[in-house]
């Protein structure tokens, strides 16, 4: 345990991540399942935009959609053998599959709305389980303001309702699109340490431990 005074090292942790990627829910399952294993170390999260259908326009059912993109070729999305609910069973999440693929720049909005009020972590986990499991539009305004307010944040009404954030997110998004292609996509430093690690993916639980540990080793 720390002694009294001891001062915490700081692990920082920036998530490439869409609000409509199961992978990236199952991903945050697993690293605050590592956390939990550094009671001495403080972690901060910050979430990061990105879009896996930019510009999307057209809401529509989760199987009508990966039917359209991809053709017949895809996993019964209702069978427990298929890699994605096992592995969302394991982090304890149960997929919705009457949810809609829709544009998630709003969602983002809100998220980047929370920063400011540091419940940035809060809103992500808010409007994963609203989706994933609730099976709600996560780009109604109404969805969002009620998500805004149960978290306790200011004028959530006003802030949906403006296009304030449109810019910012947008600017993250490019910034982070010209970098990788996929999301979840994680990027790990130490506070006083120039060391930068990265992890792509929904990895495990030990492979974030394994990262935790070369930085504050």
């Amino acid at each position: 345990m720390s002694g009294e005074g001891t001062v915490k090292p700081i692990i920082n942790i920036d998530v490439v991540s869409d609000n409509l990627c199961p992978w990236c829910f199952v991903g945050k399952r697993h690293l605050e399942e590592a956390i939990t294993s550094y009671p001495d170390t403080q972690f901060n999260i910050k979430w990061k935009p990105f879009f896996l259908n930019p510009g999307a326009s057209v809401e529509e059912p989760i199987k009508e959609h990966l039917l359209r993109k991809y053709g017949r070729n895809i996993p019964d999305l209702d069978s427990p053998s298929n890699p994605l609910n096992r592995a969302a069973a394991q982090a304890g999440i149960k997929f919705n599959q009457s949810r809609l693929v829709v544009n998630t720049l709003a969602s983002h909005r809100l998220v980047f709305y929370a920063q400011r009020f540091g419940k940035q972590n809060e809103a992500i986990e808010a409007i994963f389980k609203a989706y994933f499991e609730g099976g709600e539009n996560i780009n109604r305004t109404n969805v969002l303001e009620r998500i805004g307010n149960e978290l306790g944040l200011p004028n959530v009404k006003e802030f949906l309702e403006s296009e304030e954030g449109t810019n910012e997110v947008k600017h993250e998004y490019a910034e982070y699109s010209r970098r990788i292609n996929g999301v979840p996509f994680f990027t790990i430093t130490k506070d006083g340490a120039r060391r930068k690690l990265a992890l792509s993916g929904a990895q495990p639980a030990d492979a974030f431990r394994d990262a935790f540990d070369e930085l504050l080793s």
